[in-house]
């Protein structure tokens, strides 16, 4: 018997997480994990109240719930609880209480407190993260919506002086075929071709804006492949 008890007791000592007994008043035991997790040793724990050292903001409410453990075979679990230990450190824990079925003599609750601090800190890590990649991704789609409406400015600008221009050699290339000045017929040719170009370049920046908004069309159509060098 002596030696169950014996080997019970080295358990409860080498237990992750930290663990005490506890009297509606007091603790009667305490292991190593509990000491270390508050910053006393075990045998200065003995005594003390397990509320004693938990962070005094919601201690009040806490307090009524631990007396109800006792009195109404309540239980408690409180996945968050704010713990300061000797060194005025404050640690984020996992508390749980439920009453022992202990025969005899005063109630007997069982105390369960586990260090969650670094579960907390991957959270808000993780959370940080997060809100990082969202407000990216928010600067992103806003970047692409500002350069489609600069496009779409842009192009529209370019198209209006461009017709013009088009439109005026035109109505100068048939007045000069008139007169049968090749010389001028060639230079209006030319302008008309550089205005062309541009042109093109505007489809392709319209094309560039819809294949990134998906909305691009293929439309194979046979054409001249010589012709095409020869204009390179």
């Amino acid at each position: 018997m002596a030696e169950t008890e014996e080997r019970m007791g080295m358990l409860l000592e080498l237990m992750p997480i930290g663990l005490a007994l506890h009297q509606p008043q007091s603790i009667v035991f305490a292991n190593e994990e509990l000491a270390r997790l508050v910053g006393f040793a075990p045998e200065a724990i003995i005594g003390r109240h397990c509320l004693d050292f938990v962070d005094p903001d919601g201690e009040y409410e806490l307090f009524e719930r631990f007396s109800r453990v006792f009195e109404n075979d309540e239980s408690i679990n409180e996945p968050t609880l704010n713990i300061v230990d000797s060194f005025g450190v404050q640690k984020t824990v996992q508390f749980i209480a439920g009453r022992m079925p202990w025969q005899g003599g005063q109630p007997l609750a069982q105390v369960l407190i586990q260090d969650v601090s670094h579960i907390k800190a991957m959270e808000y890590e993780l959370q940080r993260k997060t809100e990082e990649i969202a407000a990216s991704l928010f600067q992103e789609v806003k970047a692409r919506e500002t350069q489609r409406e600069f496009v779409s400015v842009v192009s529209h600008e370019f198209r209006t002086p461009l017709a013009i221009i088009n439109g005026s050699a035109q109505m100068i290339e048939r007045l000069i075929k008139a007169d049968k000045s090749e010389r001028a017929v060639e230079k209006v040719a030319k302008i008309r071709t550089a205005v062309g170009r541009i042109n093109g370049l505007i489809d392709d920046i319209l094309d560039s804006s819809s294949i990134e908004k998906n909305q691009f069309k293929i439309e194979p159509k046979p054409f001249d492949l010589g012709a095409l060098i020869e204009t390179l």
